[in-house]
């Protein structure tokens, strides 16, 4: 989609003998396809995997649960305003998600890519499955002439009808003129019908629900609703700088994104930041042998390796199965690579890649002295070369097998100008370095002062390693078989790049700790497996546990990051936020103009008037007769929602009064397993229909 009205988006044909047939020419829309699915080629692996997952997993049969027990319910069990809060709930919700659907087809039929249409038609049976699934549910609580009063509900009752055209308007907009402006409408429409329109109708069953009430249409309405998925505060996620963690990440940070396909590491700008109030189940998945661990929310998902066969797929964390032949890869191999994007390429489906910098791909003979420096050596303050132009750098070596390799590497120095002398002492061998300070490479005991992240190969990382654990560290003869060493150092810092490499250089860490009361700082012990670039799920433990406070994530173009929690490195998927605040925040970096002071007030004044029908309209419904919610509930859980919904598009709330979620309860309840008492009763299949997926 371009800046431009002139350029609208046009339909794609039925059938178009003059389109491109390779997959390297397709665009999501705006391309010039033949219209022809030519599958043997996929552009867009993440759409073509998010068509498997919706259209094979993430979506449930209503017949399943079994209604008997809501009829015998309804007609016994429920009061007068409950029976009518119930059908104007059910009907209200029916027009929504017919809404979406149709809303689908129109972005379907501009799609110009094969895979991408095919995701978005999987995600439209979904908001089928959600319409069938309140068909099924007044097809077997009410009589056939109830049901059929239900639907027609819009027809007779003005309040609903007034809602329905309201929210469609938005869309018809959209339709009859694609603008940039009416699409920033629709964006917000959209975003508003997904995040606030649902919700009192929500609240409402799961207070039925709390009471042991129409417990089988509540069960149907938490498969329909799902929350954002992210990390627990103090997650770190690896940019060019390091880890570094979510909550100070800087706007023009570039953070390391792992391609499933490939197990390649490039890096790129997030396109949608996430921090938010979270009250809920958080699962954690801990190695307890090793001390791996890594903690998200309900849902998020994780990059699984089959070991039998190579093949890598993603796995929500419910679904993730514990066993010899899954692992989690923590490591990947850098290439270097800047994907590079704006709101309209996303849009278009084109990222533009460049390499920045040549990489390196041999270490350096005074790379290896600074890594000799690092170790064993000081450096001189006194001495700092402001007259002479030479830094003076001080070592000394008792050990035979040091005192050769140091030698060696001062020798392959002198090419680039650096002198040194050697004095005998009692018990080994002085050293004095001369070291130029034109030299690029400033002396220092920190390695993130002179290595650069994202400059730096596969091949380069792992002649560091090698050349790290001569001096600071130790080469195990036998440990269980495998190629490990191991490195310490007091320095967190210099903890923290070793680690980042090796994420970077395809090379798994466990870290240790070890403190002497004696010492100032601990000392950090990293073992490196050299040839594992994943762990085994096989002795991992799954827990759930109750969580209260913030939670983070970003999302980038492959959809996956790479992240730490606790020293523990983990590749798993990014958060999927609905696309619509991504591309909300997107357009707001990317194209400020487009926020006119009128857009912006439209936006407020909107949201204004939306949570303001929401508010009405779940009085409306419940006519403050319902046990466990009333009007108060209702105003401030809307008005709390508004806060929320606009806070995480970067607008200030407009209800400053309401701080507190009124309805807390809800977070926890709308779980959808919340009924069983151990984790590992669950079923799989209910963690898939759990988890469906928004566009």
């Amino acid at each position: 989609m371009e800046k431009t009205e002139k350029s609208e988006l046009i339909r794609k044909l039925i059938f178009n003998p003059q389109g491109h047939r390779e997959a390297s020419k397709r665009k999501i829309v705006k391309g010039n396809p033949t219209n022809i699915f030519e599958l043997n080629e996929i552009k867009y692996s993440w759409a073509f995997d998010l068509y498997k997952l919706m259209g094979f997993t993430n979506f449930w049969i209503p017949e399943e649960i079994q209604m008997l027990e809501d009829r015998k319910q309804y007609e016994t069990v429920l009061s007068d305003y409950e029976k009518r809060a119930y059908e104007l709930v059910l009907s209200f919700l029916i027009a929504l998600d017919s809404f979406q659907v149709d809303m689908l087809k129109e972005f379907g039929r501009m799609i110009t890519a094969p895979e991408v249409e095919m995701a978005i038609t999987a995600q439209e049976f979904q908001e089928s499955v959600h319409a069938y699934s309140y068909q099924f549910i007044l097809e077997s609580v009410v009589d056939p002439v109830k049901a059929d009063e239900i639907y027609n509900y819009w027809r007779e009752d003005e309040r609903l009808l007034e809602r329905n055209k309201v929210i469609a308007e938005i869309y018809n907009e959209f339709i009859r003129k694609p603008s940039e402006e009416n699409f920033i409408k629709a964006v917000i429409g959209n975003y508003i019908l997904e995040s606030l329109y649902f919700y009192s109708g929500f609240a409402f069953f799961y207070t039925l629900g709390r009471q042991g009430k129409m417990r089988n249409t509540v069960q149907q309405i938490k498969y329909i609703n799902r929350d954002e998925l992210c990390f627990i505060e103090g997650t770190e996620v690896l940019t060019r700088r390091g880890f570094v963690d979510f909550r100070e990440l800087k706007e023009d940070d570039l953070v390391a994104q792992y391609d499933i396909e490939t197990g390649k590491i490039s890096w790129a700008r997030p396109y949608a930041y996430v921090e938010r109030e979270y009250e809920g189940s958080m699962y954690r998945l801990k190695h307890p042998k090793s001390g791996w661990e890594i903690v998200a929310t309900e849902g998020h998902e994780f990059i699984v390796r089959n070991l039998k066969n190579g093949k890598e797929r993603k796995e929500t964390v419910e679904r993730l199965k514990l066993h010899p032949y899954n692992a989690i890869p923590v490591a990947g191999n850098h290439n270097g690579e800047v994907e590079e994007w704006n709101i309209w390429d996303l849009l278009e489906g084109n990222t533009k890649v460049k390499t920045v910098n040549r990489l390196k791909v041999k270490l350096s003979p005074v790379e290896k002295l600074l890594i000799v420096l690092q170790a064993d050596g000081t450096i001189d303050k006194c001495r700092n070369g402001k007259f002479t132009g030479y830094q003076q750098l001080k070592f000394f070596f008792s050990k035979e097998r040091k005192v050769q390799r140091f030698e060696s590497i001062l020798k392959e120095c002198e090419g680039y100008g650096i002198k040194w002398k050697k004095f005998e002492r009692k018990n080994g061998y002085a050293y004095t370095v001369y070291y130029p300070l034109n030299l690029p490479l400033k002396p220092s005991k920190f390695f993130d002062e002179w290595i650069k992240l994202d400059e730096v190969s596969v091949e380069w990382i792992k002649e560091f390693i090698e050349e790290l654990v001569q001096w600071d560290g130790h080469i195990p003869k036998d440990r269980n078989r495998k190629k490990v060493y191991y490195y310490s150092t007091k320095e967190e810092r210099n903890k923290d790049v070793v680690q980042a490499l090796c994420a970077l250089g395809g090379m798994r860490t466990v870290v240790s700790r070890e403190r002497n009361d004696k010492a100032k700082n601990p000392v950090y012990r990293i073992w490196i497996y050299l040839e594992d670039d994943y762990i085994n799920t096989q002795s991992m433990v799954k827990e759930e546990f109750y969580y209260k406070g913030k939670v983070y994530c970003v999302s980038v173009p492959k959809g996956n990051i790479v992240v730490r929690y606790k020293d523990s490195v983990c590749v798993a998927g990014n958060c999927h936020v609905t696309l619509f605040r991504n591309i909300i925040n997107t357009l707001k970096k990317e194209n400020p103009e487009l926020f006119t002071p009128e857009i912006k007030k439209w936006i407020v004044e909107y949201f204004k008037y939306a949570v303001d029908e929401e508010i009405k309209w779940g009085k409306y419904v419940t006519q403050n007769q319902i046990l466990g919610i009333n009007d108060i509930l209702i105003d401030r859980y809307i008005k709390y929602l508004g806060n929320l919904r606009l806070s995480q598009i970067g607008f200030d709330p407009i209800y400053p009064e309401v701080t507190e979620n009124p309805l807390k309860w809800i977070d926890e309840f709308r779980k959808i397993n919340n009924t069983k008492t151990d984790f590992f009763q669950a079923k799989p299949q209910t963690y898939s229909k759990s988890n469906e997926l928004k566009w």
